[in-house]
């Protein structure tokens, strides 16, 4: 198996390969073009050299034909490689390059211009008329290499241009090498870090990521980070859970037990009223244990909804005759404001237990002889439920906190888990509504929920 490493060092090194060849080629391509139209421009100029002197020497009456070839001779650049001039067909000079002779032969004026071996020895010749005033007063036959692409120039600079081209790719190479070692190993390092954040979460620990330069890998170490925090949460979720249903269940079965007590102590009577009061939390009960899966298999709560047409007038009734003798027994009055007959689609089994759980809060911080009182409305398309008590009353700083998991207040000394307005805050949200409270201290506090008439 290849590592990380050593494939990015190959892919890096093949990457840069390729594009220096390319480059390369592109470049060499357009250089050679360009070289090309060099020569054949200075092939123009000299020719345009070579006609105004050869105008200017053949009418001059001190003719010297030394100095003639020599003046020549100088334009003996590649690709010309002999000059013939004729007057009335006579040759006055001739001058060409002689490849492998030696500077100081052919009478000290004959300089070797370019000692290399051509490609192509192919040659053409190109005639041009020398006139002056319109009158033809001689003839200059130019001899140059047919084709400037094989020309000495052409090959030495090709040539030159191939090995500055192997240098470049030569360096270019290095250079990737040692960028791909520094940065393979940079992201190498990164990954195994990553990779042992990954073993750490899977051993169950919260891991805090640290930064690197590189995104992705930041990303992905920042996702761990989050998953080992969502992990460590759910397990605390899951605790949460079970203490919830445990505190639900408390619910049903305080209602039947005090119930029981009271039939068996003559105190109610055993009617179909009361009968259908002890069924009810039969069910509730049943449904507390049904949901117990869901600590296994980690659904969401919002699963569990089961939405239905609820007779609000109905329920309420239901909840207070339960618990109205727990609040007789401690001389709380216990009362609901209106009797309107209100439908809404909702789960019945949550609104129990947001409205037990409330009237249960009340009843703790309720000192005898008080009063508790129910009432709900149709508002805004709203169903909104109010729970007012004539309680202690919450400070202030702590109405934000009072919904927490747990939480208690500071002077608090009546028993409890702190778990019940926790519960009625999630199935308020769960069933898309939500919770309010306004309170002063000594004079009670007042629960608003407000849920949709539709879900």
């Amino acid at each position: 198996m290849m590592s990380i490493r050593k494939l990015l060092l190959i892919l890096l090194l093949g990457v840069c390969l390729i594009t220096v060849i390319i480059n390369s080629s592109i470049f060499a391509s357009l250089t050679d073009r360009y070289f090309l139209d060099y020569l054949d421009k200075a092939y123009e100029k000299h020719l345009e050299q070579i006609s105004t002197y050869l105008s200017s020497a053949l009418t001059s009456k001190d003719l010297n034909y030394d100095k003639l070839e020599a003046e020549l001779e100088t334009h003996l650049l590649d690709p010309i490689v002999r000059i013939r001039v004729f007057k009335d067909d006579t040759l006055l000079a001739d001058v060409e390059t002689i490849a492998n002779i030696p500077s100081g032969n052919m009478n000290g004026r004959m300089n070797m211009r370019m000692p290399f071996r051509r490609v192509s020895t192919e040659t053409t010749t190109d005639v041009f008329e020398i006139k002056n005033d319109n009158e033809i007063i001689g003839t200059v036959y130019i001899t140059r290499f047919e084709d400037y692409d094989s020309s000495i120039i052409a090959n030495m600079f090709r040539s030159t241009l191939f090995i500055n081209s192997l240098i470049s790719i030569g360096i270019a190479m290095l250079i990737s090498v040692f960028i791909a070692l520094i940065t393979s190993r940079k992201i190498s390092t990164d990954l195994r870090y990553t990779s042992n954040l990954a073993t750490e979460i899977q051993q169950g620990k919260v891991v805090k990521a640290k930064n690197t330069k590189i995104k992705e890998i930041n990303n992905l170490r920042n996702s761990l980070e989050d998953l080992s925090v969502k992990l460590k949460l759910k397990q605390k979720a899951k605790k949460e859970l079970l203490d919830q249903l445990i505190h639900e269940t408390r619910t049903p079965l305080t209602v039947l037990n005090s119930h029981f007590e009271a039939i068996e102590d003559g105190i109610v009577e055993s009617n179909h009223e009361e009968i259908e009061v002890l069924k009810s939390q039969v069910e509730n009960l049943t449904f507390l244990i049904s949901n117990l899966n869901r600590i296994i298999e980690d659904d969401d709560s919002a699963a569990d909804l089961k939405i239905e047409e609820v007779e609000i007038n109905k329920l309420i009734k239901q909840i207070v005759n339960g618990l109205k003798n727990q609040f007789e027994n401690k001389k709380i009055l216990l009362t609901i404001d209106n009797d309107d007959d209100i439908t809404i689609l909702t789960d019945k089994y949550k609104f129990t237990q947001i409205l037990f759980n409330l009237l249960t809060n009340a009843y703790k911080y309720t000192e005898p002889d008080k009063k508790v009182n129910i009432s709900y409305r149709i508002e805004n398309d709203k169903f909104v439920l109010e729970v007012k008590d004539q309680g202690k009353g919450i400070r202030e700083g702590e109405l934000n906190k009072i919904f927490n998991a747990y939480y208690r207040g500071l002077n608090e000394t009546e028993q409890g888990e702190g778990i019940g307005l926790y519960i009625v805050k999630e199935n308020v949200e769960i069933l898309g509504g939500e919770v309010k409270v306004r309170s002063k201290v000594g004079e009670g506090s007042v629960f608003t929920v407000f849920l949709p008439i539709k879900p």
